[in-house]
């Protein structure tokens, strides 16, 4: 069903079933042949998806192509090839050195002791270039993994907060049916912490779910088509192995189950006019 945000009618929607106010599972990649958001929550870990979803929600722009290949692809591969390249300056410096004590200019020799392992750092107090050698290494080196590890953690910061955003629209839109209601007892903070760390653990670049996410502990066993079939086999491989665990990468899986919701929170129409091209 799909429901217009402005009209504020929340009867045509369904009781929600799994955590967070959700009417699917986050593992029901593939369930609905007739769905086709779920491939593209697979393709590029989820970016196009992601963005159709924060513009059909937030009426958010996604950034420009060029800007996103110099940060993710650019900037990384250029300080790669600047610390292999420090690396093979290194390499060479080493085995010049190495050549030299082998085979002195005197003619004596060959001293072939010296390509031995426990010889390997002797150039460094030798030559002085060496060691600054290292120290750009390590240098550059840091920098690429700290580079990585901020961009990582910027996106998953960017999809817990879409996430949480999501959820409570679903909650406003269907209060009555609260998958968390506390009831009178007053655990609300609790809840609260709760649902912040199942968001957490859903949109880590690496980590696991707490299964299974239903309510009423039934699962619809609908027919599916090839893509249902393989995903089935993939999730058996990966999901619930892992100390009862769903893996989860990138936020993919949660990706796709954000997109299954949009339809309940924005216009028909919206939804008509927006396709994966656009």
């Amino acid at each position: 069903a799909q429901v217009d945000s402005a009209s504020g009618d929340a009867g045509r929607r369904r009781r929600p079933q799994y955590r967070g106010n959700f009417s699917t599972s986050i593992c029901s990649l593939f369930s609905d042949p007739q769905r086709r958001s779920d491939c593209c929550s697979i393709a590029l870990c989820g970016v196009l998806q992601a963005d159709r979803n924060r513009y059909l929600l937030l009426d958010q722009r996604p950034p420009p192509w060029w800007r996103r290949l110099l940060i993710w692809v650019a900037l990384p591969f250029g300080l790669f090839v600047a610390d292999q390249k420090i690396l093979q300056r290194t390499q060479t410096i080493q085995i010049t050195w190495k050549c030299q004590q082998a085979f002195p200019d005197d003619g004596s020799g060959p001293y072939l002791d010296v390509f031995n392992s426990t010889t390997a750092t002797d150039a460094y107090g030798v030559n002085p270039a060496l060691t600054d050698l290292r120290i750009a290494h390590l240098v550059v080196y840091s920098a690429l993994l700290l580079f990585v590890v901020i961009l990582l953690a910027r996106a998953a910061s960017h999809r817990f907060n879409f996430r949480s955003q999501i959820i409570s629209k679903l909650r406003n839109l269907d209060s009555s049916a609260d998958a968390n209601d506390d009831g009178p007892g007053g655990n609300g903070a609790r809840t609260d912490r709760k649902t912040k760390s199942e968001i957490r653990s859903a949109t880590r670049t690496c980590g696991c779910l707490r299964a299974p996410d239903d309510l009423d502990n039934s699962e619809n066993g609908t027919s599916g088509d090839l893509c249902t079939c393989l995903w089935h086999i993939v999730s058996a491989m990966f999901c619930s192995v892992c100390c009862g665990c769903w893996c989860q990468c990138c936020g993919m899986c949660a990706t796709a189950q954000e997109g299954r919701e949009i339809e309940l929170l924005v216009p028909t129409g919206k939804m008509q006019r927006m396709d994966y091209v656009t």
